[in-house]
């Protein structure tokens, strides 16, 4: 949506990454059960090259806080928020961590009962775990679905959500390859 777009001006792995330039561009997939984590154990995971320290951009969400539905992955002032995995609102809030022009690999993995925040591939994070509440919004990786807060400004390369598996619980190598 928006102007967002596969660019090789920079990227991780491959050669392309997606860009988003602050605009108001994201990449959008419908609402679907394989973005419904509920109870289950889940993982999501990309790396990101921020080009502003941000405020409250928007890296992953699929959420509609005014009903206390969804979760999201921000990126605040050179921070990670995870929202919306124990109540709605900032379940765990990394250290300051995040520097521009540089990739980060995030990733978000959950059991059953713990959420964890790895910034590559360091923990930043945990907080318990509630039921995650299905929302019938769809899935936005640059910019929110309903909340107030900023398109994303940079590249996205390799995010993966993995659904009935937390992959890490400890700190861990980031991956080497695509």
């Amino acid at each position: 949506y928006g102007d967002a777009r596969v660019s090789t001006a920079q990227s991780q792995f491959g050669g392309a990454a997606v860009y988003c330039d602050g605009t108001g561009d994201y990449l959008q997939t419908p609402d679907s059960a394989d973005f419904e984590p509920g109870n289950q154990a889940f993982t999501i995971d990309f790396w990101f090259y921020p080009l502003d320290d941000g405020w409250a951009d928007m890296l992953v969400s699929k959420s509609q806080p005014d009903y206390g539905q969804g979760y999201d992955i921000r990126a605040h002032l050179q921070q990670i928020r995870v929202c919306g995995v124990n109540g709605w609102g900032d379940n765990i809030i990394s250290d300051t961590c995040i520097s521009t022009g540089t990739w980060h690999h995030i990733a978000v993995s959950s059991t059953s009962n713990t959420v964890y925040l790895f910034v590559n591939g360091i923990p930043k994070g945990n907080c318990p775990r509630s039921a995650i509440a299905n929302t019938d919004i769809p899935l936005r990786v640059g910019w929110t679905t309903s909340y107030g807060g900023t398109a994303f400004y940079g590249y996205m390369d390799e995010l993966r959500y993995s659904l009935g598996i937390a992959r890490w619980t400890n700190n861990f190598t980031v991956p080497a390859s695509p």
